[in-house]
């Protein structure tokens, strides 16, 4: 019985297996939500990338199975549970998985890398669980050191991504740990899809290696993140406050009819002389915010322009520089 036939039965056969499955399945989510948050993503675009993806790869998988093993559906119900089964092909639906995921971070500009992590994280906690529902159902003990592996993998890595562990290397260790896993509950078996998880690994790992010219280190881009956070919290206290100084917006009541020329000038004045440090407040938010999403998309600390890397010095000194000191941005040209 192959792997995915495996889960097949034990999911419509048995109720134990089953829940913690779904319950596997909503917990896995929910990391994944929890840690986008973290990131900074916003959540909604966070989920709908990962879970179009897994749909259009479920989707594929299933057509290249009925491609390969064409079965005779005679009734729409039977079309139905084909379609709601777990006979699809594996291989396409790895690949179809991790292209879509990188085809839709690029579209809306958010890093790949820290998407798959995020993924990785969200997976091990399924797979956790339904070790555990496999055993509950099975009695068979073999499969309880999934749980605790995969549970400690989250915890690790969870902490150390984006610190010490650069983004999409998280992604790599878990898809080579899968595949040894897998190695040891099965052996060869399924040899040519360990084969297509370590090469998956190796090759986002090196794709990231080479993406990786900043030189920055995790933490260094942590507490760069903090800082512009923080920054652009004062700097919004520091509008807020500007604006209610303003004449023209004050809750003072301003008499237009009786009011003095003398008096109309100044007010003029102090509510032009507002506007423009308000201005410039807004162009450092600006800049700030553009920081912050270079961070996002794991470009933090490469010229925007460029794309050459920008000395720590200068990141230390002005966190939100997304230029080399000698270029300019093109709405500065």
């Amino acid at each position: 019985m192959s792997l995915l036939n495996s889960l097949y039965f034990f999911l419509t056969q048995n109720n134990t297996f089953g829940i913690f499955l779904a319950f596997g399945i909503i917990v896995g989510l929910f990391v994944m939500w929890y840690e986008g948050r973290k990131d900074g993503f916003e959540e909604d675009k966070l989920l709908d990338i990962l879970l179009f993806s897994l749909f259009v790869a479920f989707v594929t998988a299933k057509i290249v199975e009925f491609s390969i093993n064409p079965v005779k559906l005679k009734t729409f119900g039977s079309a139905l549970n084909y379609f709601l089964s777990t006979s699809l092909n594996i291989y396409s639906f790895i690949l179809v998985l991790i292209y879509f995921i990188y085809l839709l971070s690029k579209k809306v500009k958010l890093s790949f890398y820290r998407l798959v992590d995020i993924f990785a994280l969200g997976t091990s906690f399924i797979g956790a669980l339904s070790s555990l529902g496999y055993v509950a159902s099975t009695k068979d003990f073999t499969y309880v050191f999934v749980f605790p592996v995969l549970i400690l993998f989250y915890s690790v890595f969870s902490t150390l991504r984006n610190r010490v562990v650069k983004s999409g290397f998280t992604f790599c260790i878990f898809f080579t740990l899968v595949a040894v896993m897998l190695y040891v509950l099965f052996g060869i078996t399924h040899l040519p899809f360990y084969i297509l998880l370590i090469t998956i690994a190796l090759v986002v790992g090196y794709i990231r290696i080479k993406d990786n010219m900043s030189n920055l280190t995790p933490d260094f881009i942590e507490k760069a993140r903090k800082k512009l956070l923080h920054k652009d919290k004062e700097l919004e206290k520091e509008q807020n406050a500007l604006l209610k100084e303003d004449p023209y917006t004050s809750d003072t009541e301003r008499e237009d009819d009786n009011a003095d020329v003398i008096d109309d000038t100044a007010e003029d004045i102090g509510h032009e002389n507002i506007q423009l440090r308000v201005g410039i407040i807004k162009n450092i938010r600006r800049q700030v915010r553009k920081a912050l999403n270079r961070i996002s998309q794991g470009k933090y600390g490469l010229s925007e322009i460029s794309g050459k890397p920008i000395p720590q010095e200068r990141l230390e000194v002005y966190p939100q520089a997304t230029t080399l000191v000698d270029e300019k941005t093109p709405e500065n040209i």
